[in-house]
């Protein structure tokens, strides 16, 4: 008697370290695929379901999918950094999006919206178009990036970069800029950064909660650095590590020592 075909499904996955082990382990996961940053966004508003293509008990490939209300009875569906899956198996990447589909129409979404965590080149957007989607040049995280190797010393990471910034990164240090760790006790100092900053570059920020739930839910994986002048706080990032790779999320400055 031959082998029996081996049971391939899609399922909602309830088991936090089944889907992080899974994210970790994919050559496309990121950082706002993983549990924690499920949590951080269902705190505000969003409803996440985390969907996977799964085989003998193994997920092929997942999306962890974000639903926002829209009243009285619909959702917007979003899928950041994701789905993951190998865009160059148009099997695995056709049953993932009908699982996607099916769980989108049980949540009555107007649309799903996806980032997927890839190079936007030709060969990618041939296999979202292959399967029902449409290219939007309208997107929610940044289209592009810069990714540092910090594995060499210091002195050869300044070197590349621009001559310009290697110079006001030294000419900080000379004027007395100094950075320090923060703690949760300076997460307020850090959001009125961020409300300067975004009333002179004219964009929304975050509220003091939400980065105390994203600083509470990545601990310890996330850092908090403050540059400061004589002590007054002039400028702070917040970056959360995943992996090898540590993502710079959110930044802020004063409009004090420009």
């Amino acid at each position: 008697m031959g082998m029996e075909p081996m049971s391939i499904s899609t399922q909602a996955i309830v088991n936090r370290r089944l889907w992080d082990a899974f994210v970790a382990d994919h050559p496309a996961g990121h950082l706002l695929q993983t549990w924690a940053w499920g949590e951080l966004k269902a705190r505000f508003g969003w409803r996440v379901v985390r969907l996977a293509l799964v085989e003998e008990r193994t997920i092929l490939a997942g999306a962890q999918v974000l639903f926002r209300p829209v009243p009285p009875v619909f959702s917007l569906a979003y899928v950041p950094k994701g789905p993951l899956v190998d865009w160059t198996n148009p099997s695995q990447v056709g049953a993932l999006l009908d699982g996607l589909h099916r769980l989108c129409r049980s949540q009555r979404s107007v649309f799903l919206k996806i980032e997927p965590h890839a190079p936007d080149d030709v060969s990618l957007r041939a296999a979202i178009v292959r399967h029902g989607a449409v290219v939007s040049e309208f997107t929610v995280q940044p289209p592009r990036t810069i990714l540092v190797d910090l594995t060499p010393d210091e002195a050869a990471i300044l070197a590349e970069m621009k001559q310009k910034t290697r110079y006001n990164v030294r000419l900080a240090a000379r004027k007395g800029v100094a950075v320090r760790f923060g703690t949760t006790d300076d997460l307020p100092t850090f959001h009125r950064l961020s409300q300067i900053t975004g009333q002179r570059d004219r964009f929304s920020v975050h509220s003091l909660d939400y980065f105390r739930a994203a600083f509470e839910l990545f601990a310890p994986d996330r850092a908090l650095l403050l540059a400061e002048v004589e002590g007054e706080p002039v400028a702070g990032l917040m970056v959360f590590a995943h992996g090898c790779t540590a993502t710079y999320l959110f930044g802020a400055s004063s409009s004090a020592h420009r």
